[in-house]
């Protein structure tokens, strides 16, 4: 590892084959300059550098480092990424001991941020909040602290960004065009059954379908979609119907154009929660 810069004497900006990187490391940086090659078996932790952080945002992140609470945060990230079967990202990670840091300090000045999100949350991602929830005991008992219930959210939205991939700033919109559509659904279909595994697979639809609409928008239809899509608006004209106020609400407060495809597999999931009843 080439060093760019020593940030402390835990942590260097460096290079690894022409890639930028953070290392981390007790005492990783002693004794060394800037330009000198360091062991890279010395760094106890490397992440590789996007855009996402500036060098600035880094210097500031790992200023006052302290190693014990990046092994914890290291064994919250292992529990995560075990229970959802998917790996963090570098920007994924730091966003995330950036937010325990700030969150551990917000309870020592005894700030407490209210999250309104908390119900939405609770109820559209169930398993990624009861993931949130264990994250939360488990901070209370390492830093022997008790934690507020808006953390649970907070660390919510911070599982939903490394699973689904998307910009936090975005969970707000999508949470809340899922809660439009499935509020819609159960205003029109009253007998729905929402503890069944049929609506657990609409919500999870919903998550994808909102996400796809507000990152995307690409506004493609398929052809074949389309003849598939005409013959069941005939059959299942009541769902259909739904499916249309939907559409036309989404481009109205949103502005997003929803494809025929996204139609169409929002309409198989609305047919198959709303007929299984009868």
């Amino acid at each position: 590892m080439k060093i760019i810069r020593i940030y402390n004497n835990n942590v260097i900006h460096a290079y690894i084959d022409e890639k930028e990187i953070i290392a981390i490391g007790k005492g990783l940086a002693f004794g060394y300059k800037s330009g000198d090659d360091v062991p890279e078996e010395k760094a106890e932790k490397i992440f590789e550098l996007t855009n996402t952080f500036s060098p600035t945002y880094i210097q500031d992140l790992f200023k006052e480092l302290d190693i014990n609470n990046l092994k914890f945060i290291e064994s919250i990230v292992a529990y995560i990424e075990e229970e959802l079967s998917t790996k963090f990202s570098s920007s994924a990670f730091l966003s995330l001991y950036d937010h325990i840091n700030v969150a551990n300090r917000r309870v020592d000045e005894q700030k407490n941020v209210p999250n309104l999100m908390n119900n939405e949350l609770s109820k559209y991602y169930k398993k990624e909040y009861e993931i949130a929830k264990k994250v939360v005991e488990m901070m209370g008992e390492f830093f022997k602290k008790e934690f507020p219930l808006s953390e649970v959210s907070f660390i919510t939205i911070h599982i939903i960004d490394l699973e689904m991939n998307i910009k936090i700033n975005n969970i707000d919109e999508i949470t809340s065009m899922i809660k439009m559509i499935s509020e819609k659904v159960n205003e029109q279909f009253l007998n729905i059954n929402q503890s069944s595994a049929d609506y657990e697979r609409f919500l999870i639809h919903l998550r994808y379908f909102s996400e796809r609409v507000i990152t995307e928008n690409r506004g493609e239809d398929s052809s074949n979609i389309v003849n598939i899509y005409e013959k069941f608006q005939l059959e299942f004209d009541k769902q259909y119907a739904v499916v249309k106020t939907i559409v036309e609400l989404i481009k109205k407060y949103n502005g997003y154009y929803v494809s025929i495809d996204e139609q169409f597999y929002l309409l198989i999931h609305i047919v198959k929660i709303t007929e299984s009843n009868k």
